[in-house]
């Protein structure tokens, strides 16, 4: 949910930036608004993978292993069979 709020935050900021050309930006009009998207969905998807490992691993261990053995997955496959 935190990404998508900083993704919204980039859009309404970047079209306006590009699209008026304020802030130092280029005045590009609706091409502007294209590459506002652009912009906002490419940062977005580099964060993603920070917010993941960094922050979320630490609070729900979602990167942890947890080691199967060989009898078990045998018994599901035996159990899942029978008729």
């Amino acid at each position: 949910m935190n990404i998508s709020i900083i993704n919204s935050a980039l859009v309404v900021f970047l079209t306006y930036a590009l699209v008026y050309g304020k802030s130092g930006f280029p005045d590009l009009g609706l091409q502007g608004a294209g590459w506002c998207m652009v912009a906002a969905e490419g940062i977005t998807l580099l964060l993603n993978p920070l917010v993941h490992n960094k922050f979320l691993n630490d609070t729900f261990f979602t990167c942890s292993w947890v080691p199967i053995e060989a009898r078990q997955i045998w018994l599901l496959l035996v159990e899942s069979m029978k008729l």
